[in-house]
């Protein structure tokens, strides 16, 4: 197996989890009953965490599919925790809709997804601009609140797409 192969696939799972920031899950649940007095430092910690530890047990040696269901169980588990933690007091209404469409977007994923760039860009066309603010609203609260220290090489910190 070559390195190109495991960039390749972290790049689209890294793309996969910056995109499950704005994808809108179908129906309800995910964290929509999840706590609202974390603390900030808490939440930026697991939130960042999270996002970093779906990458760093990688097998380079394994196939792409085996790598995207590692990437998926880890972005799962961590979906499962933030939900239980919940998001802190001082968060946007907005953010916190964000949030929970980010939950419920984990939650929704499956393997193939984090394989297949053209269905990913194609459940980001079909958001609302509703999703799109909310997701935003996220986007801003992380990046003005959270450090992204320590992302593998290769990886940068979540992005939204203008909408």
């Amino acid at each position: 197996m070559t390195g190109t192969k495991t960039t390749t696939t972290m790049k689209t799972a890294g793309a996969a989890a910056a995109l499950a920031l704005v994808l809108a899950g179908c129906g309800g649940g995910g964290a929509s009953g999840a706590p609202t007095d974390a603390s900030q430092d808490e939440f930026c910690e697991k939130y960042t965490s999270g996002f970093v530890g779906a990458f760093e047990e990688i097998d380079p040696e394994a196939s792409e599919q085996e790598q995207a269901e590692a990437i998926l169980e880890s972005l799962k588990s961590w979906a499962d925790e933030m939900a239980d933690l919940g998001t802190p007091e001082e968060m946007s209404d907005e953010a916190r809709d964000g949030f929970e469409l980010t939950i419920q977007s984990i939650q929704d994923l499956n393997a193939d997804d984090l394989q297949d760039e053209e269905a990913m860009a194609e459940l980001e066309d079909k958001l609302s601009g509703d999703d799109k603010k909310a997701a935003a609203a996220l986007q801003t609260y992380v990046t003005d609140n959270c450090d992204f220290g320590g992302l593998p090489e290769g990886l940068e910190s979540p992005s939204l797409p203008s909408e």
